[in-house]
């Protein structure tokens, strides 16, 4: 429910400061943004959860605690009809970890998705709800548009300039209960428990940052950042084993509602 016609407004800068979630809850209704182009980047680290866990983590400790993986790509998307969740997405992206580099293009059509690793490879077809896994956080437009829908904590930061454009700063966070339960199953895997889950959720935090042009509320870039603790405890036999992981994850958006083509792959 939004707490005004945002659409029969004019969007100035003390509107948003007075009503952070209106804004918000405007620019995530689909009226503000159709189609963009994209540019992502995400870093996500580990390490042991505590002194307890690094010594239950034994000799695994030290290589965890210098892990990461990184990711970049580029797409674009469009957002079909945003109360059904029905979008469309391309990407393109390569991630490099443990010295080992992927790359990866993958296709989104409503409820269907296309993944294959590598130029040369086949198109693997999916049903979304099975492919959370290819997907890194802060990507998929259906997350980004429930993330904030699920918002709490709403506040304006500041106004500033980015790109050129004059954009509204806001912070916010998200209760990891309302996020989508099968991107958690995907995260510990197909025979995750309700009690995984749980335990999954116990410690998880998501906090995001937006970027809102001035006037119109669209959304020019936003940062998510998330942590969770993992339980390692069954296949080490040891309850304190357990790691942290924190992933930070940008998307930059560009040519926001200008044409963009999305098509299944030829195969």
């Amino acid at each position: 429910i939004r707490p005004r016609d945002w659409s029969s407004d004019v969007c100035s800068s003390d509107l948003v400061q007075s009503d952070p979630l209106g804004a918000l809850l405007y620019a995530s209704s689909g009226d503000a943004m159709k189609t963009a182009e994209f540019e992502y980047d995400m870093v996500m680290t580990m390490e042991p959860a505590d002194e307890a866990a690094a010594e239950a983590l034994g000799p695994a400790a030290e290589a965890l605690a210098g892990f990461t993986m990184t990711a970049t790509g580029t797409g674009a998307m469009e957002i079909l009809d945003a109360a059904a969740m029905k979008n469309k997405m391309r990407m393109q992206l390569d991630m490099e970890a443990a010295g080992e580099q992927i790359q990866m293009e993958m296709v989104m059509i409503e409820d269907t998705v296309w993944v294959r690793a590598g130029a040369d490879a086949e198109w693997q077809m999916a049903e979304a709800d099975q492919a959370g896994a290819a997907l890194p956080g802060g990507m998929d437009p259906n997350d980004m548009l429930e993330a904030f829908a699920d918002a709490t904590d709403v506040e304006w930061v500041e106004d500033t300039e980015l790109n050129g454009e004059s954009v509204s700063h806001l912070r916010f966070t998200v209760d990891p209960a309302k996020f989508d339960m099968s991107a958690l199953t995907s995260t510990l895997g197909e025979d995750a428990s309700a009690e995984d889950i749980e335990a999954l959720l116990k410690d998880m935090t998501i906090d995001a940052e937006v970027w809102l042009t001035t006037g119109d509320l669209q959304l020019r870039q936003q940062r998510m950042l998330i942590g969770m603790i993992m339980s390692m405890g069954e296949e080490l036999e040891n309850p304190d084993a357990r790691i942290r992981m924190n992933m930070d994850a940008t998307m930059r958006l560009m040519n926001v509602n200008e044409p963009v083509t999305i098509e299944p792959p030829v195969e």
